[in-house]
């Protein structure tokens, strides 16, 4: 054995080139491979850090109208005393603005916060990792206190150990810290959480429930049960949705993706490395066949090649983890993932994707070996041409398929490619240029915060427009694609414009100012702008105006109910209808909308207290968004010194929508992941080309010798090489056929089957093999005729 060792090493090092490349490839598909595979653990596989994880779900349910049903607060008591709830806790969310943090240093930190009921650490198992939980009497009275998640305690109080005590405040509004939560564990989305003190509100919750696997169809039959009860709800149906499931679920499909194109991107490299690994088994079936005839033992040999093959699979995996690493660093910069925290390497997939890549190698290497080591005639071998029987067969079906799987990767990649790119160009239902956003949180008493706020609004639009290039001012509760600010929803029925059954008529109510049209740059479908001197009027969308009206202009004139909002007085006329603008997100299916003058909303209610009061968006259209922004800041702040600025330009905010970022790293995923197959799919077609032209050195001399030119060897040897890329290429677009059709749903403004990206993906991939031949296949027929006779 150890002679074989050193003869395998002396091999090794007197031909490094041939390994190396093989190690290179072996290194790049395991390497991606292995982190696909641990990111698909860590992400969506891998238990929660919360005691018997499996146990806790959440409360999923759609009314018929096709909006999320959230339980209230007033129903968490009665969902506890269900026989089979072993726990539950209820939260919901406060705000996601920025915070002013005061440890030592003040810095401004995003992060979302969020209230949870009393029980809910008991029932979760949860114990702090540094301070303590909110006692009873914490819970039972307003107590400003509040416990971090693991990542704003890093983040944004740098792990300081002598954290709790410390305070942080919104407005006005002072918390103290009391306990860091551990690694892990987190309520939702919710950076920090403070007690929910009973009677605070009876808004709707995320309810997480500790139930046993066996005990959740009774739980689901109970839950809908007691909501039918209470609600008086019809064709509302409940379900239970484990907690991981939930957390993961704006990540599970793109992840699946993700590990699907690795495992294609690993067998690409198995392939391509099988491949390589029996082009240069032909450059040594002369060598093996003479040591054989001359009484070599084939045992020894057998084993030297086993210990070659196993030296550089092993070399390639040591490198593919070192790669696994560095792509894993990289997805998670560039890629906002829940739980990215426990992603690592998965030792069980790189041990699986290790031992896959030794498989193949010995197997490719040991396999076109076995007539000579087998063969009691080994000096026939010497004889034979390239192109005989099965092997031949084989080598070209490993061809087929490397070539087709890249083709599917490249396909997809493209795909993502032309959507991230329509999705960019496609309009917004506003004028984004020389518009400018001003997300302003005032600082105001919260008990006098609607009083307050509206004289604060009218001198903001006042000192605003007498800014140098300013042209309109006016305000909004939220922007489009911008995730910010409070959305009211309530529900419209007119007795003159029946709904369908089970529609219940959900609409957005908004707040804003006056001129919203020309500040936001919306076109006006009918009627007019809303101005300063208007009585009880509002606007309304496209989508508000033929839902209940038939038409825009049938729905001028008309006037909606005064209980959309509480305690006005009198109905609102209609005055203008504006196009339907986007909802958070780029893509997102628009509500219908109406848009009340924060001037003619009463003080009491909640459009007020939500709408303006606490924070509001102010819109400025001007010749210099830039210039604008510097007067726009001093102007708020000298206003308001307690409140928070932040300003931007909304042709920056499309760019940064969640949508096209999420577009934009599958894009690049994409493209990291078609560039490994690519790569991968050319080596193999060079190590067919090389493996081709050496086992058929013996034709090719016979050819020139009779008469051939090397050209027409050239030619002969590039169409046969060609067909098979083109039979890959063919059985590439037919399976992509069939695959696009799950992508879909990440797709926008583009089909799954675009013709211009097969076009584009065929052109490009058939140019890159016959750029990948040219040079193997002249080395190929660079034969002596002369000398390969005399060697006969």
């Amino acid at each position: 054995m150890i002679t074989e060792l050193r003869n395998g090493v002396r091999h090794l090092r007197r031909k490094p080139a041939p390994a190396l490349f093989m190690m290179l490839t072996l290194a790049l598909g395991l390497g991606m491979a292995t982190a696909g595979f641990s990111l698909l653990y860590g992400v969506l596989l891998r238990p929660l850090a919360f005691p018997h994880s499996e146990q806790l779900f959440t409360i999923h349910g759609r009314t018929p109208d096709g909006f999320k049903y959230y339980p209230r607060w007033r129903e968490l008591s009665a969902i506890r005393h269900l026989p089979h709830v072993k726990g539950a806790t209820g939260s919901r969310s406060l705000q996601m603005w920025p915070v002013l943090v005061k440890t030592g240093q003040q810095s401004a930190v995003m992060f979302t916060m969020g209230t949870v009921a009393q029980g809910s650490f008991r029932a979760l198992g949860i114990k702090p990792r540094l301070g303590r939980t909110p006692d009873a009497t914490e819970f039972q009275h307003f107590s400003p206190v509040a416990l971090l998640s693991h990542g704003v305690w890093k983040d944004g109080f740098h792990g300081d150990p002598h954290v709790i005590g410390t305070t942080f405040a919104i407005q006005q509004q002072v918390f103290t810290i009391i306990g860091v939560l551990p690694r892990g564990v987190q309520f939702g989305t919710y950076g920090v959480v403070t007690p929910y003190q009973v009677g605070q509100t009876d808004n709707g919750c995320d309810i997480l429930l500790r139930v046993p696997l066996h005990r959740k169809a009774a739980v689901e039959q109970e839950l809908n049960a007691l909501i039918a009860h209470t609600e008086n709800r019809t064709g509302l149906k409940l379900s239970l949705q484990s907690l991981r499931s939930t957390l993961t679920a704006p990540v599970r499909t793109p992840i699946h993706l993700v590990a699907l194109a690795c495992g294609l991107v690993l067998l690409i490299c198995l392939l391509s490395a099988a491949t390589l690994q029996r082009g240069q088994a032909a450059s040594r079936a002369q060598e093996l066949a003479i040591r054989s005839a001359l009484g070599g033992c084939r045992s020894a040999v057998a084993t030297q090649l086993g210990i070659e093959s196993l030296m550089v699979a092993l070399a390639g995996a040591a490198l593919g983890l070192l790669l696994a690493h560095e792509f894993l660093r990289t997805a998670l910069t560039f890629w906002s993932i829940p739980r990215e925290h426990n992603v690592s390497i998965n030792p069980a997939a790189l041990a699986a994707t290790a031992t896959l890549a030794v498989v193949a190698m010995l197997v490719s290497g040991l396999l076109p070996m076995a007539d000579v080591l087998l063969s009691e005639r080994p000096y026939h071998v010497l004889q034979r041409t390239g192109r005989q029987g099965f092997r031949w067969r084989a080598e070209r079906m490993l061809l087929t398929g490397e070539v087709a799987l890249a083709f599917i990767l490249l396909f997809t990649a493209g795909l993502f490619y032309r959507s991230f790119h329509s999705l960019k160009a496609s309009p917004v239902g506003l004028n984004p240029r020389h518009l400018v956003l001003g997300s302003w949180t005032l600082g105001l008493p919260p008990l006098r915060a609607a009083t307050l706020a509206r004289p604060l609004l009218d001198r903001a639009a006042t000192q605003l427009s007498a800014l140098p290039g300013v042209h309109y001012v006016s305000f909004a509760q939220s922007a489009p694609l911008l995730a910010d600010g409070f959305v009211v929803y309530a529900n419209l029925r007119l007795p003159d414009h029946p709904l369908p059954r089970g529609d219940h008529g959900q609409i957005q109510l908004q707040a804003v100012g006056a001129s919203l049209a020309h500040a936001f740059g919306v076109p006006l479908l009918a009627g007019r702008d809303l101005t300063r001197s208007d009585g009880q009027v509002c606007l309304v969308n496209h989508l508000l105006a033929v839902k209940y009206f038939s038409g825009d202009k049938q729905a001028l004139d008309h006037s909606l109910p005064p209980n959309l909002v509480r305690n006005m007085e009198s109905a609102c006329r209609i005055v203008g209808v504006l196009q339907d603008m986007p909802g958070m997100n780029l893509g997102e299916k628009a509500l219908p909308q109406v848009y009340f003058p924060y001037f003619q909303i009463p003080a009491d209610s909640f459009l007020a207290r939500y709408g303006y009061a606490e924070h509001t968006m102010v819109l400025v259209r001007a010749t210099q968004p830039k210039s604008a922004m510097a007067g726009m800041r001093s102007v708020l702040k000298e206003i308001d010194p307690q409140g928070q600025v932040t300003l931007s330009r909304m042709e920056d905010v499309i760019l940064h929508q969640p949508v096209l970022r999420e577009q934009l790293r599958l894009v690049q995923l994409g493209l990291l992941l078609s560039s490994a197959a690519l790569l991968l799919a050319l080596a193999g077609i060079y190590g067919f080309v090389v493996g081709s032209g050496r086992r058929r050195r013996r034709e090719f001399g016979i050819r020139i010798a009779a008469g051939a030119s090397r050209a027409r060897l050239l030619r002969l040897l590039l169409a046969q090489s060609t067909a098979i890329i083109l039979a890959g290429v063919v059985l590439g677009a037919v399976l992509t056929h069939f695959l696009a059709q799950l992508l879909r749903t990440f797709l926008f403004h583009i089909v799954a089957d675009d013709p211009i990206t097969y076009a584009a993906v065929t052109t490009g991939l058939v140019l890159l093999s016959l750029t990948a031949l040219l040079l193997p296949a002249s080395r190929a027929i660079r034969v002596s005729a002369s000398e390969l006779l005399r060697s006969e």
